[in-house]
Order: structure tokens, then sequence, then C-alpha cells
């Protein structure tokens, strides 16, 4: 008896947990972990920006990992506690981890459902991009809305060197066909240059109609001098 009230007090501590962690937006990642990713840098350039972006998708995450992991060990105490004649003995032992289980399930859909309900009633949601924002930073608006605009059955020509944004057009654009021309583009060639020397590749020849992408261009952003996005006409 004494151990299931020392369960059922422990079950309520962490649910007590749990809650205080949902009242934090973001948590700092352990210690352990902190010395994990410093011997591991990530390989990606991301930029002042767009780190400070994904540092604060990865706190969000963490904070909700541990309400996660709070909210299953309390549930098992409470189950452990409050429940005595189904986890005596047999099958119900178990009981403890369905039920721990069984909040992590409910607790992670309806968080879920809670911020893509968020993200979609700002018209910044779509069942590809959840972390679009945090990849991308400023090019994210402008690849969304490519992907608006270019129909799925269209063929798209990429032309650049900036592997970083290759690798997030085509995971945008998906599931048009991409066709990579991984050469640099000099700063003097026009957007009408480009077009007509994207024109004479024979990739994409036979689709309904081709894009081209100038890396360059979304890279530059307001800066640049040619289109970023041009529809090749025959």
């Amino acid at each position: 008896m004494i151990a299931r009230l020392l369960a059922i007090v422990l079950g309520l501590a962490l649910g007590a947990g749990a809650w205080t962690l949902s009242q934090q937006e973001t948590l700092s990642a352990p210690v352990w972990l902190q010395a994990w990713v410093e011997a591991h840098p990530d390989p990606r350039s991301l930029g002042p920006e767009r780190a400070r972006a994904h540092a604060e998708e990865l706190g969000r995450a963490y904070a909700q990992d541990g309400q996660l992991l709070l909210l299953g060990l309390a549930a098992a105490c409470l189950a452990w506690g409050l429940l005595p004649l189904a986890t005596r003995r047999g099958a119900g032992r178990w009981t403890p981890l369905a039920a721990g289980g069984l909040v992590l399930g409910v607790f992670s859909a309806a968080a879920s459902a809670r911020e893509q309900a968020e993200l979609s009633a700002r018209g910044r949601w779509t069942l590809g991009d959840d972390a679009l924002a945090a990849a991308a930073g400023l090019h994210a608006d402008t690849l969304r809305g490519w992907r608006e605009r270019i129909p799925e059955g269209d063929v798209v020509i990429v032309v650049g060197t900036q592997a970083q944004l290759f690798n997030l057009t085509a995971w945008v654009l998906f599931p048009r066909p991409i066709r990579l021309v991984p050469l640099p583009v000099a700063a003097s060639v026009t957007g009408d240059d480009l077009a007509q020397q994207a024109r004479a590749l024979p990739a994409g020849a036979d689709g309904p109609a081709r894009w081209l992408v100038d890396l360059a261009s979304l890279a530059a952003g307001p800066r640049a001098t040619r289109p970023a996005l041009q529809r090749l006409l025959p």
C-alpha cells in the first residue's frame, strides 16, 4: 500500500512537471545533448536568421518531448498506484505501460493537430513543408508561391550551384520533374539570354511545359538582376 501511495504521489508530481513545461514555449537541450551537438556541428550553412529560427524550432521540440516523457511516466505511475487489481498479475502487468503509451499518443496527436490548425489559419502550413520556414528562411514564401503557380505535370529546369537552395526547391516542388544544370551563371547574363539557353536544353523538352529556376537569383532575393523563375515558352 505504501508503494502504491508513493507511486500516486510521484505520478501527480510528474503530471505537475508536465503542466509546468506546457507553460514554457521553448526548452534548452540537456547538457549531454548540447555536448553532442557541439562535437557534431551542423554541416549546413544556415546563416544567422535561419540558425536562430532553427534553434527556436528545436527549443519547442524539446519542450514538447519533455511534456511527453513526464506525462507518460505520470500515467504509468498513476495506473500502477490506482489500479491494483488490474496490475496484480497476468496480462494486467502491462497496464502501466499501456496507460503511459496511450497518454503519449493522445498528447502527441492533440499537440500536432493544434499546431497545424494554428499554422493553417495563418496560411503557413501544408502537408509537405512543416519545417520550411526554418529551413528556407526568407525564401519560404517564394517557394510556396512557385508551388502554387507551377502545375504538377510541368518540368522544372534548375540552374545554379547553390546545393542547399536546390534541395529546398526540389523538396517544395515535388512531385514535379526536376532537371538540374549544376553550372554557375555569370552576373552579366540577362534573364532573356538564360531563358534562351535553357530552351535549347533537351531536359524536359517532351513535357507539357517547362519552367526555369535560377538559383543565383533566388539567393540574391530583391537584389537579383534576373527573374528567379521563368516559364519557358516554345
